[in-house]
């Protein structure tokens, strides 16, 4: 433990000072995965509100699996195509479902090469670059930035407490990362010739 939490473990019998308020963080804790899922989906909601309100010529949002992943791809390639994405609980994704439709192999490999470096850019410096579930995944951490200690490494928690707290801060920095994407000219245009070029691709080892 550190210097922090021993000040904390020494002060709980203060801080617990009637059952009442020990029984009430008992079970808290046991309800905290699904108090942490309801606050990320009080800020997803406002997220696809601002979407919703301010659309992309040429894209769309969808529901992606869950009440708190939304993906946004091009509309003339569909859901399943190389899209973005919050997913895993507000991790940003490159992601392409259709693995037999799209040569995931080819877009591994496009994906480290200068041409399509600016996709590559709104992920960080050391993003992860791997295949899942039959499908292609480049990932970035949950690094938003509250102004707090843990600026730039949030834990999924820390992150739900501003969803549902500061949920304004929370969709600005969320619709950044997506809009980086569908308001940028020459991003639609790479996703376009990579998206192209992984069907054809696909289509050719048939």
């Amino acid at each position: 433990m550190n210097v922090f939490e021993q000040k904390l473990v020494q002060n709980a019998q203060t801080i617990f000072g009637s059952f009442e308020k020990w029984n009430a963080l008992l079970e808290l804790a046991q309800l905290q995965p699904q108090i942490t899922r309801h606050w990320l989906t009080i800020g997803t909601k406002k997220l696809r509100e601002y979407f919703t309100a301010n659309p992309s010529e040429g894209w769309r949002w969808n529901e992606w699996g869950c009440s708190t992943d939304t993906k946004w791809f091009l509309d003339r390639f569909g859901f399943d195509s190389l899209a973005i994405g919050f997913g895993w609980d507000y991790e940003f994704h490159l992601y392409v479902n259709d693995m037999k439709r799209f040569d995931t192999a080819f877009i591994a490999q496009q994906l480290k090469t200068e041409k399509y470096a600016k996709l590559v850019m709104p992920f960080g410096l050391n993003p992860r670059i791997n295949g899942r579930s039959g499908s292609m995944i480049m990932a970035a951490a949950l690094d938003y930035n509250f102004g707090n200690l843990n600026s730039g490494k949030v834990s999924k928690d820390e992150l739900a407490w501003y969803a549902a707290h500061e949920t304004d801060k929370f969709v600005c920095q969320a619709a950044f990362k997506v809009e980086q994407f569908i308001r940028d000219e020459n991003m639609n245009r790479l996703l376009i010739e990579l998206n192209e070029e992984a069907e054809s691709k696909a289509k050719n080892r048939e």
